[in-house]
């Protein structure tokens, strides 16, 4: 048990020693990554292949804060299969178990199948282990080809920043403080008009809702109805459905209980008198003809109140307005 500083170190005292385990522990804490190669690098393990064999260029890796560098090309040789192929698969290795601990670019025995295990334990946790970073999947062909597929982990940034310096100028953003101000500029993607949740809203999808509110749907009417701005019609009757599910109807009643042409879906608000259709004198209309009883208006129909049977009662007109 002892207490240590992070130093230069000082081998004649060992005073701020250097120890390999605690710089790895500060890299990790620092990087917060995952293991893979450290991809801001001009070297990045290239491969190059080679008669019967490939070759490694120099590059930098990291796994759990230890970190590992080759600066020259490593070769690796395999045998040309004789039947059927082969697969290797390259891999960087991070290795505690020995003493001193060794840093390696090495490949696997050569095997039948390309599901390549590979060593990768924990080397916060376990101090003697082993972490291989994959490379490449080889492909042995009998006839001497080698063919390559990536399997380099790219290792591009910090996974993690808190209070980043330049965080006024990030592009995005988790979450935006309650005094947070979004620049005029900033875009986002348009949801469908069907979403209903606290995603923001773009100003197309603003646009398109209020567009869809201002257009009538047209469902069906009558040949009256569609000249209704005619000399020969006058709007007798027809359908309309709104995009908010809003249904209204207009007929002409000759009966004292009517059904309406089409039932509302689910229930009708409300229905009013809109005038009789013609001019006739049995047409006319008094105040006891007009009445509506409130209490029989359903989904389906209403009744006109004061009224026995259909005498002088045709070419009356209502709205009906229901969803």
């Amino acid at each position: 048990m002892a207490n240590y500083l992070k130093g230069i170190g000082d081998p004649q005292t060992r005073v701020n020693e250097i120890i390999p385990k605690f710089d790895a522990q500060i890299f990790n804490f620092l990087a917060q990554c995952v293991p893979g190669i450290c991809w801001s690098e001009t070297n990045r393990f290239a491969l190059t292949t080679i008669t019967r064999g490939v070759r490694i260029g120099a590059g930098m890796c990291q796994a759990h804060g230890y970190f590992g560098m080759s600066d020259a090309l490593t070769q690796l040789d395999f045998i040309t299969p004789t039947s059927g192929n082969q697969f290797v698969r390259v891999f960087a290795e991070i290795n505690l178990s020995v003493t001193p601990h060794r840093f390696s670019v090495r490949a696997t025995a050569q095997s039948t199948s390309s599901n390549i295990a590979l060593t990768q334990n924990n080397l916060s946790t376990t101090p003697n282990g082993v972490y291989q970073i994959p490379l490449y999947l080889l492909t042995l062909a009998t006839n001497g080809t080698i063919t390559s597929t990536d399997q380099r982990p790219q290792m591009t940034k910090p996974e993690h920043a808190k209070n980043a310096e330049q965080a006024t100028n990030a592009t995005n953003a988790t979450n935006l403080t309650g005094t947070g101000t979004i620049a005029t500029g900033v875009t986002a993607v348009t949801q469908t008009q069907a979403t209903n949740n606290t995603r923001v809203a773009t100003t197309a999808y603003v646009r398109t809702a209020i567009a869809a509110l201002e257009t009538f749907s047209h469902v069906s009417s009558g040949s009256s109805a569609s000249a209704r701005n005619s000399a020969g019609g006058d709007g007798e009757w027809g359908r309309y459905t709104m995009p908010n599910g809003v249904i209204w109807i207009w007929y002409t009643s000759s009966d004292q209980h009517v059904t309406f042409p089409w039932a509302f879906p689910n229930k009708c608000w409300m229905v009013g008198y809109a005038g009789h259709r013609g001019a006739g004198t049995a047409d006319n209309v008094t105040s006891r003809n007009v009445g509506i009883t409130w209490t029989t208006v359903t989904r389906t129909g209403f009744s006109w109140s004061f009224q026995s049977g259909a005498s002088s009662m045709n070419n009356r007109k209502y709205w009906a307005i229901g969803c």
